[in-house]
């Protein structure tokens, strides 16, 4: 029996992981990436393997749950590429959540991650900060809350899932740009067509643009958001997360080194 060809195109995490998963289910799969194999989106992260804390202001009970137990397996299946980290916020008086509603989240998001939780949650007085980040300015500040969550090696975790896939017969193009995909399984690669039996878009915020090249019409639609980040010259023993009193988005202070901190902030609309 002959086994289906699949040509997945971004080799990001999510074209890499679709490519182990088809190839483990017996697919013959070529991955394509127009450069280096996770050197986008994959390697432009706050770097954190979460369960997603802030969602649960939003409501999101589910989704929060099922991102834990997706935490647990990178965890479980990649140790040497992550880390546990204790996040603390310190509270102020202008800060838009207060030390009850942060702890109330906290304690919730320990008792939603179960049996796979990393730490408890807790409640902490303003000398506790201070004691921990002498750095901190102590004005206004009322005290703070803590949690625990998942750090990652993003380099060491492209290795693995790479490794992974190239283990498993994925064989793994980079620098090919890709253009004239169809729905029959055609696309161009390096000015030569090749012929598949089903070509996967994993091109994440391109995807709409590859469709639209090749005018492939879809009901869907990529929303793009942001995330920028800076890479300080800075020590702290644990991160730190900010609330910005004017529009209530959080920023991260997440140690990547002994001397490095990566300074950043949550989700922003963005147009291409």
């Amino acid at each position: 029996m002959i086994s289906k060809r699949i040509a997945i195109v971004g080799a990001g995490v999510n074209g890499t992981s679709i490519a182990t998963a088809c190839a483990k289910r017996g697919f013959d799969v070529t991955l394509f990436d127009a450069g280096t194999p996770f050197a986008e989106t994959s390697s432009k992260s706050s770097r954190m393997l979460h369960g997603g804390i802030r969602y649960l202001e939003q409501g999101h009970i589910k989704l929060v749950r099922e991102a834990l137990i997706e935490r647990d397996e990178w965890q479980r299946v990649a140790p040497h590429a992550t880390r546990i980290e204790t996040f603390f916020f310190p509270i102020y008086k202008d800060s838009p959540r207060g030390r009850m509603t942060l702890f109330a989240g906290a304690l919730l998001y320990q008792w939603l991650a179960g049996r796979f939780s990393l730490g408890k949650s807790r409640l902490h007085t303003k000398r506790d900060l201070l004691k921990a980040f002498p750095e901190l300015n102590s004005e206004n500040l009322l005290g703070g809350v803590s949690y625990c969550d998942l750090v990652m090696d993003d380099q060491a975790l492209a290795g693995i899932l790479l490794g992974e896939a190239r283990s498993l017969g994925v064989n793994v193009q980079p620098n090919t740009p890709i253009s004239d995909i169809t729905t029959s399984g055609t696309l161009r690669a390096h000015g030569k067509a090749l012929s598949f039996d089903h070509v996967i878009n994993a091109t994440g915020p391109w995807a709409s643009d590859m469709l639209n090249q090749a005018n492939i019409d879809s009901r869907f639609d990529i929303e793009h958001v942001r995330g920028s980040h800076l890479l300080l010259d800075l020590s702290l023993p644990h991160a730190l997360v900010f609330q910005v009193p004017a529009d209530n988005r959080i920023i991260f202070c997440i140690p990547q080194s002994a001397n490095e901190v990566l300074l950043g902030t949550t989700e922003h609309h963005h147009c291409l």
